[in-house]
């Protein structure tokens, strides 16, 4: 064993009393310690062995003071009395030089007493740093415990993962302990006390944990007093449920008794939220305790989670003097890495038996008793937070400095904690920073030196004031202005200085907020928020388009988070957007349930307002200025002014003051999601936390409207592939001589019946594709054939009917769509060049004939990936295949878009079906009913009835067949109005037998000679029913249902008679997987006789009123 130059002499009989203290170790001044006595026995340490050594034989001894040398570590402190037998001597653990400490892998303490460590470094990268157990009258102090954690636990590898580091410390069934003075960073969790009597806790750092701070389980007669808690690195929710100060009754046998949590400065201004002081006893059905006598006394508490202060199972608990500042941006973490704003404030709640809650301050206390509520609301309000102290703009660049009470406040030695009440002579000059943000333009900060101070007071006209700037520039004065330019963190420094020459210097950052909050754009197809902060939106990627715009008024609404603060307590904004009304619409355009709206009236005008708390502001336009154009609207505020802005010029304005109100329940919705939202399209919406200048909308509005005159740049077309089967040596394509053909016109082809010809997959031209066009010069020799003409497995196909209609089917990654012409354009016999194009950018699908577009149907996406097949002309596997004949080829790589032809067919009537030996639509529209199912026959005879003395024709629907128009005709869903007519007879009518229906939708039945009729709109049911056996007869009876969703009203009319009718309103349901079906559907099959259908715009004869 090594000793110190000395030590011999100092080991004497003679100078044994010398007594060596605590308090020459450990400054007790302001702790409940009591001085402990070593012997003048001093060992100085440079090798583990010694350490070992000497320990054992001072604790075994009369004790005394071990100095460890830091080049002979790194040092294991471990002892187990395993019969715990030994009376342990006062041992003191030090470092020989405390400025450069001695470093402990670990500490493993079991049986013993006396023993007490100060001045030491205690690192490992895992594990417990620190066992205690079954120990008294010990102590741990003026240490750094440290590990190796970075990044919160929980956080997944793909969004950057974490080091979880070591735990602190684990201290277990002790008596009288102290742990005082020291410092844990970059940890798990801090300190565990499970079992203890006697603790205290004091003037502590703990810092970059990851866990909990401070954990008690079983403690009594403890002090937790004076510690900082600040900057924990956190975990996400999910893995951690993170708390500075834990209390927990589970597994315990000894009760939470007799604890004061008094004077500590909780920090939580940056990170995850923290549970602050949290404690209930899990286990309180099993053992019944309730935690006694805690006391939780002038605490700050800087942010939080919920739980603020919130212990529950207690017995005469006090909660006196705390300060909870609401931090705004407290957060979740999740395990990507993004966040979940906490949409509440940290709390005071205490539950149990006999408790005080008093004098506390913050924005939720939910006990009874004397407290101070403040509100994070109107910034006009003496009560909103940051009317009551110096500077919250700090977050973790501050100190309590920044967070005392303002001079004038009415809390200072009142309410809340101490540390916080204004002191206006401390004992030395204290530089004071107070900051003010513009509401017009959130970049611009006044910083206020006003409140620096010191013994004599105030600083005054002799002080010296200088601000240094991050970015170079520096200014002199006790109150400056200062436009930081852009968003995000900006750094100055403040020298206040003393015409004495005393001088205090403090750093602090401004954490500028941007401005814009939302800005909506089309970016690959989908509409996305290109703003910086990525706020949570609601339906946006299921909200109604229409080309690059947002349909309101109908589908789901796109909705901004109430969790999104930027959106609440706005001193300043501009919301921005070009609005296209519907014709004659008007509604809510936008609203945040009980603090603004922007609606649109009846008369065209526009309308803006929102409250500050107190008072309504609206700003109201005159009347018309909405119709068939768009209008592009600014409404603005600057927090004076409120002003409604058309294309540039203002257009209404109105006085106002204070702030929009603060979060609730509801966020920001465009539309009502209650009540009548305006219909029509929205496009350039953007929002902004700070009002746009007169100017720079007016440059905006100027600039829209080049853009809107620029002409448009042409498209360039760019040929892919094309032939005129000259030759069967052609490139990309499978083809033989025998499929090569002379036509009529004496032009090379090829057949479509019997062909081989197919564009090989190699060449890749219609896969994965958002644009195609494909073109064919083809003649139909024999009409009266049908079949399939183009062929892409599981992509596209393009047919001509038994009718002589053209469709064309397209599979894309949103779906399949079909188009059909509404005439017969081959009909003539002679040679036409078919095309059919594809623009995802456009959302169109499109049949030409001759250059001239007949049909065309919205398709968005791109075509499957390469399969095993290419183009084929004809069916290659199965199918009918037209006797037609193509002598030309050509793909591009996108259509030449333009309108359709005007067909000349009456648009009232969508369906006419007579039945006249066809089923066939008598009406050019895109609905051509096709027999899906069964077969149709037809008779004929004189009838009864309202038809009696004519000779009709009808179909005989047989109970297996079915007659189908495509779920892809978009007229037959969300319906305000229509009139579908059937003339029918069925005499021998038994239970239920389907006539019409469209599923999800509506459908006509016919139950016991009678007719019934449902229609859902709105998740609501309406129902229509004769009642007098109609049918039964056996003749032809007419059966009318007429809806208008405007007038509110739905009607079945028989044989010219009203019989029926019932309230409803709104459309009805959008496409559905089925059409229309005739003769079947959800309630049997039909056996009966039908002379005509037909489906209408509307019903003439359903008058109003």
């Amino acid at each position: 064993m090594a000793y110190s130059a000395g030590a011999g002499d100092a080991s004497t009989e003679a100078n044994r009393d010398q007594d060596v203290y605590l308090s020459d170790f450990v400054n007790l001044s302001t702790q409940s310690i009591a001085d402990v006595r070593f012997e003048n026995d001093v060992r100085i340490i440079t090798s583990q062995a010694e350490f070992e050594a000497a320990y054992t034989e001072l604790a075994a001894g009369a004790g005394g003071v071990i100095k460890l040398d830091t080049a002979g570590g790194p040092y294991v402190l471990s002892h187990y009395d395993v019969g715990n037998e030994q009376v342990d001597a006062p041992v003191m653990i030090t470092s020989l030089t405390p400025e450069e400490p001695a470093v402990l892998r670990s500490v493993y303490m079991r049986n013993h007493e006396n023993f007490h460590l100060s001045d030491v470094r205690i690192e490992e990268d895992s594990g417990t740093l620190i066992t205690i157990q079954n120990t008294t009258n010990s102590g741990i102090y003026q240490s750094e415990i440290a590990s190796i954690a970075e990044g919160s636990g929980g956080v997944s590898e793909a969004a950057g993962g974490a080091t979880i580091g070591a735990s602190g410390a684990d201290i277990r069934q002790v008596e009288n302990f102290n742990f005082v003075g020291n410092e844990m960073h970059h940890l798990f969790h801090g300190a565990t006390f499970r079992e203890v009597v006697g603790l205290t806790y004091t003037n502590n750092e703990l810092h970059s944990l990851q866990g909990d701070g401070t954990r008690l389980g079983g403690v009594q007669d403890a002090l937790i007093a004076d510690n900082w808690f600040h900057d924990f690195l956190g975990s996400t929710h999910a893995y951690n449920h993170s708390d500075f100060v834990q209390i927990w009754g589970k597994n315990i046998w000894l009760n939470n008794k007799d604890i004061t949590i008094q004077s500590n400065f909780f920090d939580n201004s940056s990170g995850p939220a923290y549970q602050v002081i949290f404690g209930h006893n899990e286990d309180y059905e099993e053992n019944g305790l309730l935690f006694e006598n805690i006391t939780v006394d002038n605490n700050v508490i800087w942010g939080s989670a919920y739980h603020g202060i919130s212990v529950s199972d207690t017995l005469n608990m006090a909660v006196t003097n705390n300060t909870l500042i609401y931090r705004k941006d407290a957060y979740y973490l999740n395990a990507d890495a993004t966040r979940s704003t906490l949409k509440s404030p940290g709390w005071i709640d205490v539950e149990g038996a006999g408790y005080l809650v008093e004098k506390n301050v913050g924005l939720r206390i939910r006990d009874d008793g004397d407290n101070m509520t403040l509100t994070n609301g109107s910034a006009a309000d003496p009560l909103h937070q940051m009317n009551q102290y110096t500077n919250l703009t700090v977050g973790e660049s501050g100190d309590l400095r920044d967070i005392t009470l303002l001079p004038d406040s009415d809390l200072n030695g009142v309410y809340g904690s101490s540390l916080l009440w204004y002191d206006e002579t401390p004992d030395s000059l204290m530089a004071v920073a107070r900051v003010s943000v513009s509401a017009s333009d959130r970049s611009v900060y006044t910083l206020d030196a006003g409140l620096s101070r010191g013994p004599d007071g105030l600083i005054d006209a002799d002080t010296d004031v200088l601000w240094t700037l991050d970015d170079g520039r520096s200014f002199s004065g006790a109150q400056i202005q200062v436009d930081f330019g852009t968003a995000g963190q900006h750094g100055y420094t403040l020298t206040v200085t003393r015409p004495d020459g005393t001088s205090d210097i403090i750093t602090r950052s401004i954490d500028v907020e941007e401005s814009l909050v939302l800005d909506l754009r089309m970016v690959d197809g989908a509409l996305t928020n290109v703003a910086p902060d990525h706020i949570t939106l609601k339906n946006l990627d299921t909200v109604a388009l229409d080309g690059e715009s947002l349909r309101i008024g109908e589908g789901p609404q796109l909705e901004i988070d109430r969790s999104v603060a930027d959106i609440f307590n706005l001193s300043s904004f501009d919301f921005s957007m070009t609005l296209d009304i519907d014709e004659g619409s008007s509604g809510t355009l936008l609203m945040i349930y009980e603090s603004l709206q922007a609606t649109v009236g009846t008369d065209g005008s526009i309308a803006f307002g929102f409250t500050n708390g107190d008072t309504w502001f609206t700003a109201h336009s005159a009347g018309g200025l909405l119709g068939s154009d768009p209008v592009h609207l600014n409404f603005v505020y600057d927090g004076a002014h409120l002003r409604i802005y058309a294309d540039g010029a203002i257009v209404a304005e109105t006085d106002a003051h204070g702030s929009t109100q603060n979060s609730k329940y509801w966020g920001l919705t465009f539309g009502n999601p209650w009540k009548q939202s305006v219909d029509g399209l929205l496009s350039n919406i953007s929002i902004k936390s700070e009002a746009s200048s007169a100017l720079a909308i007016a440059e905006a509005a100027d600039a829209r409207l080049s853009a809107a005159l620029a002409p448009e740049p042409a498209v360039i077309v760019q040929t892919l592939f094309a032939t005129d089967f000259s030759t069967p040596e052609i490139a990309g394509l499978t083809i033989s001589a025998e499929d090569i053909m002379t036509s009529p016109t004496g032009e090379a082809g090829v057949m479509v019946a019997g062909s081989h010809v197919e564009l090989n997959r190699s060449t890749g031209f219609l896969y994965d594709a958002g644009s195609f066009d494909i073109t064919v010069s083809a003649q139909h020799f024999d009409t009266a054939s049908e079949g399939t003409i183009l062929y892409l497995h599981k992509t596209l196909s393009l047919s001509i009917r038994s009718d002589g209609r053209l469709a064309f089917s397209l599979t894309t990654d949103d779906g399949t769509q079909i188009v059909r012409t509404p005439g017969t354009p081959l009909a003539d016999g002679n040679a036409h060049d078919i095309s059919i194009g594809y623009d995802a950018d456009a959302g169109l699908m499109q049949i030409a004939v001759d250059g001239e577009v007949l049909a065309q149907a919205d398709q968005t996406g791109l075509t499957p990936a390469v399969q095993y097949w290419g183009l084929a002309i004809g069916h290659p596997w199965a199918g009918a295949e037209p006797d037609m004949a193509i002598t030309s080829l050509d793909i591009a790589d996108r259509p030449i878009l333009a309108e359709p032809t005007p067909i000349d067919y009456d648009a009232d009537t969508l369906i006419f079906l007579d039945f006249d030996g066809t089923v066939a639509n008598e009406v050019a529209t895109a609905a051509m009913p096709e027999v899906t199912r069964g077969a149709v026959t037809y008779a004929s005879e004189a009838t009864d009835g309202p038809t009696d003395g004519q000779t009709d024709t009808w179909a005989e629907f047989d109970g297996r067949t079915t007659v189908s128009v495509s779920r892809y005709v978009q007229e037959l869903h969300a319906r305000d109005t229509f009139e579908f007519v059937v003339n029918m007879r069925d005499g021998d009518n038994v239970g239920t037998e389907s006539v019409f229906a469209i599923y999800g939708a509506m459908a006509l039945s016919i139950h016991d000679n009678d007719f019934h009729f449902s229609m859902q709109t709105g998740g609501s049911t309406v129902s229509l029913h004769s009642d007098s056996a109609v049918l039964a007869d056996g003749a032809f009876h007419e059966v009318r249902l007429g809806y208008d969703a405007a007038g509110g009203r739905l009607a079945m009319m028989v044989d010219g008679v009203i019989v029926d009718e019932a309230s409803a309103t709104g459309p009805t349901a959008e496409q559905q997987y089925w059409g229309l079906s005739i003769g079947s559907g959800g309630n049997g099959a039909l056996d009966a006789d039908l002379t005509h259908f037909s489906m209408n715009d509307a019903a003439d004869w359903l008058t109003i009123g």
